[in-house]
């Protein structure tokens, strides 16, 4: 993955005292570690709802490449 890629990140939320996953599209903005090294775990994104945070590579997947 690389910055501008659209991905869809893995949010959790409590609802009515219960642990809930969902989804939400956003745009790569920024990694962290070393590219191409086994420190790139974390990526920037901003998400269609407003949020800009830093998400682990295991919460995205690739929708479409900025290629």
């Amino acid at each position: 993955m690389q910055i501008g890629d659209l991905v869809s990140v893995k949010y959790c939320r409590v609802v009515k005292d219960t642990l809930k996953f969902f989804w939400l599209a956003g745009i790569i903005t920024d990694y962290g570690g070393d590219e191409g090294t086994p420190l790139q775990r974390s990526y920037k994104v901003l998400t269609v709802d407003g949020r800009h945070d830093w998400s682990p590579r295991n919460d995205l997947i690739l929708i479409q490449s900025a290629e």
